[in-house]
């Protein structure tokens, strides 16, 4: 059952901070992406607006969706460009260059 399906990875993507990596292939692949928000650092909470914004700059038009907690998006092509991050992120760093 897809639900079934979908409703598992919501609940281990959730429990995983590496999931936001997930980003960049999934919008190369298919063109949209709806991933939960991480979570699982162990240091806390800790931003997405640095992968948002990366990734937006190379064509994605990606969103927090408040009501489900999910990064949500799409994009018609995926295209390289320079970015320059406001502050130091290698997870950030990583994403981008995937």
């Amino acid at each position: 059952d897809d639900a079934i399906s979908r409703n598992n990875f919501d609940a281990l993507v959730c429990k995983i901070r590496g999931s936001i990596l997930l980003l960049g292939p999934m919008l190369a692949r298919f063109g949209v992406v709806r991933l939960p928000l991480p979570g699982g650092c162990s240091i806390g909470a800790r931003p997405v607006d640095l992968f948002l914004e990366s990734m937006n700059a190379l064509g994605a038009n990606l969103t927090i969706d408040e009501e489900s907690g999910c990064i949500v998006g799409h994009c018609s092509k995926l295209v390289g460009t320079t970015f320059r991050f406001d502050k130091v992120s290698v997870c950030a760093t990583e994403a981008f260059l995937m």
